[in-house]
């Protein structure tokens, strides 16, 4: 069992090393996140509801503003109640991405599913709830 334990471990860790790069372009997927917290909230948010929801530092929220208004994908509007604070809101262009980003999101899930297999694609799914359910209850008992 423990070289079992072993291999998993080391199987994970050549497959998070040589691929996540492969599958998510760093830079670009926390702008994406964010564009898609904002889409899905439907109104004005602040910079650190972005950094909670997203679990990035402020300051990484900052370059990601930053970064959506050069875009005009956002902009920025003083909080009616606190002039020093800026509400983030989507733009016209922002929607849009936004859109084609779950567009194409759509469209290459379905050639993932059609890869691999409907079935085999829900038996990943079924296991990867087992492992959620026993890591959560392994959290619980620690608390």
């Amino acid at each position: 069992m423990e070289e079992d334990i072993k291999r998993i471990f080391k199987r994970l860790e050549e497959y998070r090393s040589k691929n996540i790069s492969k599958v998510f372009d760093m830079k670009k997927d926390g702008v994406r996140h964010a564009l898609m917290f904002i889409f899905e909230e439907d109104k004005a948010v602040t910079p650190g509801e972005i950094s909670k929801k997203l679990g990035i530092s402020t300051a990484r929220v900052a370059v990601i503003i930053r970064k959506l208004q050069e875009k005009g994908m956002i902009r920025k509007e003083k909080d009616s109640e606190d002039g020093r604070k800026a509400d983030i809101v989507l733009t016209q262009e922002g929607k849009k991405c936004v859109t084609e980003i779950k567009e194409k999101f759509i469209t290459d899930s379905e050639k993932i599913i059609r890869t691999v297999g409907v079935e085999r694609i829900n038996t990943f799914l079924d296991i990867a709830e087992e492992i959620k359910k026993a890591a959560c209850e392994l959290r619980e008992t620690k608390e």
